[in-house]
């Protein structure tokens, strides 16, 4: 049996979510949501998560910091990763 992939996707718009989230739960993902870069960093500890979408503007700490925090962890280095921004 094939495992399905659990995506991390995390953005400061709920609206934002939402949309993206679907998005990928229509390809047959399983889509976990964080809010932020802290909360990202807790489901990161906690879950296990194989692609993390970030956000790169956020309040807090944003997607840039939060994937250096993410990277910088040994364990971690071989996250596959993509920074969105909109204008």
């Amino acid at each position: 049996m094939e495992k399905t992939m659990k995506v991390l996707l995390v953005d400061d718009s709920k609206a934002a979510r939402f949309a993206m989230g679907k998005l990928l739960k229509d390809q047959g993902l399983e889509v976990e949501m964080a809010a932020s870069g802290e909360e990202a960093l807790d489901k990161i500890a906690t879950e296990a998560i194989d692609i993390v979408f970030m956000d790169q503007s956020m309040p807090g700490m944003g997607g840039i910091a939060a994937t250096t925090a993410i990277t910088s962890n040994e364990k971690n280095r071989t996250y596959p990763g993509s920074t969105l921004h909109r204008q």
